[in-house]
């Protein structure tokens, strides 16, 4: 018998066929024999279908399911698949989670529960459970935004950080106001000197307008908080350049000041 079956499985063939034609198995055996040995010069892959077998599928295609499906085993052991529940985008790379076309990596419509850390953004720093990482200078670390309406109450979290060694004026940040917006500007930065022991912290606040593609401030900025360690010099401010408002430092000369803000933004509109 070809070694091409397992034992018991030729076995079971020889079996069910004697049982249900009522022929010797012997008899059976040589045409299979024949058969197999046929099969054989073709060159295919036989596996054990066995309870215990541990067969290897190379290619395996299963009809009924949809495109996109992704297969679990269900109850009493079926194949399943639910694609609008649980979807696989495998042109875009994408999950769909309750989204049978997902837009993202991982789009989950729904509610949604972590138990553990949950970083946004590549890195490894700090140990808090919630994490926003942003690696590229002078782009939003986080933006909350309420979208309802014509107009969408947006507020955003900028962290510039800036070097600075001599007294220039030097933009740390450069937000865009959109025609007929405001916005309130509420901007920490500390400064420290480095190899040296000046120190500096601010706090300052302004409000600015741009009515028909012209920027101005609303009254004067709120700069009430200003402390320093010698750093006599060392000044912030705000400034207006077009349609933009800039956050501002200034140093002193032969100073190397690193400058580390905390600035939001509000405003009530998306730009």
């Amino acid at each position: 018998m070809s070694a091409l079956l397992e034992a018991e499985d030729v076995f079971f063939i020889l079996q069910e066929l004697e049982a249900k034609i009522g022929c010797d198995k012997s008899l059976i055996a040589s045409s299979i024999d024949y058969r197999l040995a046929l099969l054989e010069a073709l060159n295919p892959t036989f596996q054990s279908l066995g309870l215990s077998a541990v067969p290897v599928f190379g290619g395996l295609i299963i009809s009924g399911f949809p495109k996109g499906s992704i297969i679990f085993i269900g109850d009493g052991g079926r194949f399943m698949a639910d694609p609008s529940g649980f979807f696989w985008d495998n042109s875009q790379k994408r999950l769909g989670i309750v989204q049978p076309a997902p837009l993202y990596p991982l789009d989950v419509v729904g509610s949604a529960r972590i138990n553990g850390l949950m970083r946004v953004g590549s890195g490894t720093i700090g140990g808090a459970q919630f994490q926003v990482l942003q690696s590229t200078a002078g782009n939003e670390v986080q933006r909350l935004e309420s979208a309802f309406g014509t107009t969408n109450p947006v507020r955003s979290i900028y962290q510039p950080k800036l070097n600075t060694t001599n007294a220039t004026v030097t933009t740390m940040l450069s937000v865009a106001l959109a025609t007929d917006t405001m916005i309130t500007i509420d901007a920490t930065i500390n400064a420290n000197r480095q190899n040296g022991g000046d120190r500096g912290a601010f706090i300052m606040r302004g409000s600015f307008s741009n009515s028909s593609g012209t920027v101005t401030q609303l009254g004067t900025t709120d700069s009430t908080y200003v402390k320093k360690i010698t750093a006599t010099n060392w000044a912030t401010s705000f400034a207006i350049s077009g349609t933009s408002v800039l956050v501002q430092i200034a140093g002193d000369a032969s100073h190397n000041v690193m400058w580390i803000g905390h600035i939001v933004v509000t405003n009530g509109a998306s730009s």
